[in-house]
């Protein structure tokens, strides 16, 4: 799963890729807004842990990973 985490003051998204539902996702993301003072830790694919001060989070964007395109193509 692809999420992108806009963060308040900062321009640019954090994104991520995660081994989690979306449904994981929107779960995690409910219970650290409902805990401000926990961090919001996530596990991306590689195993890498992020730490995020849930007070900062302003928006999440959840997508599914796109296929990697090879090549050139007509059309």
């Amino acid at each position: 799963m692809n999420i992108s985490l806009g963060l308040k003051g900062v321009a640019k998204t954090l994104d991520l890729e995660l081994e989690m539902t979306s449904a994981q996702v929107k779960a995690t993301l409910q219970t650290a807004l409902e805990r401000p003072a926990e961090l919001l830790c996530l596990t991306d694919k590689n195993g890498q842990q992020v730490l995020i001060n849930p007070q900062l989070v302003a928006y999440c964007q959840v997508g599914e990973p796109q296929p990697k395109q090879v090549g050139f193509g007509i059309g």
